[in-house]
């Protein structure tokens, strides 16, 4: 069971913490007329570099209406770069709402998304 208005990041399945994430996938369950907000962050995970500024963080808001979902994601602080460089935004719920993305990233990212009807 999944919340509405969950906001939820996932990387894909791996053997190691040795290998490095290629793709973040941000799952979105939005809630009608409502703005979710989240913050992502990320460090190395094996220094304390962060305590001296070595971390990611961005924020995401999900607004869900009547007819569409605006997804807006923002670079917050870029003291360490994470290793993926595709953004994946998985929509859960309806698919008839059109989806308006904005990303404000600094550095190379493809982003994604995709529709997902409930199950």
């Amino acid at each position: 069971f999944i919340k509405e208005g969950a906001i939820i990041p996932l990387s894909k399945t791996k053997s190691s913490t040795q290998v490095l994430d290629e793709e973040m996938e941000i799952h979105v369950y939005p809630k009608a007329n409502e703005t979710m907000t989240f913050t992502y962050y990320e460090d190395d995970g094996h220094t304390f570099n962060y305590q001296s500024g070595g971390y990611y963080s961005a924020t995401f808001d999900a607004h869900m209406t009547s007819d569409n979902v605006v997804l807006h994601y923002k670079d917050q602080h870029a003291g360490y770069e994470p290793n993926w460089s595709v953004l994946t935004f998985v929509l859960h719920g309806p698919t008839e709402h059109s989806v308006k993305l904005k990303c404000e990233i600094k550095r190379q990212v493809s982003t994604k998304i995709i529709k997902q009807p409930f199950k």
